[in-house]
């Protein structure tokens, strides 16, 4: 498959396959007549790839679990990038729902003051 098909199919652009590829994520594919030629394989691994960059992974948690492992098999990598990933998450909620509330605190203060505001917050948060 050609270029834009390959993008197509994946759900991305051309310029982020050539990323991926740059980076290191999916192999150079075989040039024909100098146009990038590539395997079914790489549609599957772009698509890996994009579900994966949805799920928040970074570049390397990426080649992480792309990469084998002669000890691991493949869905000890995604136990582990999901375990991690989930933790992640509990931190960004927890620390979402704090800031909420204090949203919806400020956004209820009656205050005169920057002072008068930030000692009634404190005195409510004990």
């Amino acid at each position: 498959m050609l270029i834009g098909e390959v993008a197509r199919h994946a759900g991305l652009s051309a310029s982020a396959v050539r990323y991926y590829e740059r980076v290191g994520l999916l192999p150079e594919p075989r040039r024909i007549g100098g146009r990038r030629d590539y395997s079914p394989d790489a549609l599957t691994r772009l698509i890996v790839i994009r579900s994966a960059r949805a799920l928040g992974c970074s570049i390397g948690e990426i080649r992480g679990f792309l990469t084998p492992r002669m000890s691991e098999r493949p869905r000890e990598r995604w136990e582990a990038l999901a375990a991690s990933k989930v933790a992640h998450l509990d931190a960004v909620i927890a620390r979402s729902q704090h800031l909420r509330q204090l949203l919806l605190r400020i956004a209820q203060c009656r205050c005169e003051s920057w002072d008068e505001c930030a000692t009634r917050l404190m005195a409510r948060r004990s």
